[in-house]
């Protein structure tokens, strides 16, 4: 794999963990609204049991004051009719009357402190009512978003997914050409313009010094260090005689030094040479 392959394969890598990370801080984000919801709903649902707690203390208090009313109907008409026997005894009323009233108001005091609460608890559902419709309309915008997120996650996946294919179609690829490089002897550190064209000649001269000189030049792209391979050519049967490198060069012909290492055999005139055997 080249450079080019492996930093595609780390991005890819990237942006598969940042997609997720989103993934996974969207779902945090919705599963907190809703618990806040929840505890609204709790709230809400004690602040009315409260409510129904109070008006019921209310109409307690309300029977008392109608059933002391008619209490204190009988004891006035009690005390006229024995008003003048029992003065003492009216006066005692009277304190009582008094007291009745006092309580009274405290009783009014009472109802008008239930009546306030009341109005703040009614102000406080109005507002939990608002929060908790902004909190649905949060949830819902929230909901847009990962179903947006979902989808790039699917395509991105999708793209993770042509991108391996087409890596294992460049491994397979580079499997092959590497193949071919060693079949043909190439190595594939060396310079593009240090390789030899495709050429074939012959021998046109053979020298007692290990040289020899060969039909092709610069004109076919010949370059000196080029390398040749020598055979010799036959209807039955192709002899390998040997490796020649280029030292100099005309533009029709140029001069080869004999590489004794591959020396195969005694190289003639009319023998071919070619860049590959």
């Amino acid at each position: 794999m080249n450079v080019f392959g492996k930093a595609l394969v780390v991005l890819i890598l990237v942006m598969s963990i940042f997609f997720l990370a989103s993934s996974v801080a969207v779902y945090s984000n919705q599963k907190n609204w809703k618990e806040k919801a929840d505890q609204l709903q709790t709230q809400l649902t004690q602040a009315q049991a409260q409510g129904q707690e109070l008006q019921a203390q209310i109409d307690n208090l309300n029977k008392n004051i109608d059933n002391e009313k008619a209490e204190k109907v009988k004891r006035v008409a009690a005390l006229e009719t024995e008003r003048e026997n029992l003065r003492r005894e009216y006066l005692e009323r009277e304190q009582a009357h008094a007291g009745l009233v006092e309580q009274n108001r405290q009783l009014i005091a009472q109802t008008e402190a239930v009546q306030n609460n009341m109005k703040g608890i009614t102000d406080e559902l109005t507002k939990l009512r608002g929060t908790l419709a902004t909190i649905q309309q949060e949830k819902e915008q929230n909901f847009g978003e990962l179903v947006k997120i979902t989808d790039q996650l699917h395509q991105a996946q999708g793209q993770l997914e042509t991108l391996k294919n087409r890596n294992l179609q460049l491994v397979d690829q580079a499997k092959h050409l590497t193949k071919l490089l060693d079949v043909n002897d190439i190595n594939p550190h060396d310079p593009v313009d240090g390789q030899p064209p495709k050429v074939d000649g012959l021998v046109t001269a053979v020298s007692g010094q290990g040289l020899i000189e060969i039909s092709l030049g610069s004109d076919d792209g010949l370059r000196n260090g080029h390398k040749l391979e020598v055979y010799r050519a036959s209807p039955t049967n192709s002899k390998y005689l040997g490796r020649v490198e280029v030292i100099t060069t005309e533009p029709d012909r140029a001069v080869a030094k004999i590489l004794p290492e591959f020396r195969k055999g005694a190289i003639q005139k009319e023998d071919r040479v070619a860049t590959r055997f």
